[in-house]
């Protein structure tokens, strides 16, 4: 069973608009980036 908060997509948005653009990795499709860089 997954659980969700009800603050889950207002953590989401933040992460996709404040967080993920400043690893410089706008061109990338995924949600986070690895050690690897990917």
């Amino acid at each position: 069973m997954l659980t969700v908060w009800t603050s889950t997509s207002e953590v989401l948005e933040q992460w996709f608009t404040e967080i993920r653009p400043q690893f410089g990795l706008q061109n990338n499709p995924a949600a986070r980036p690895s050690d690897r860089g990917l």
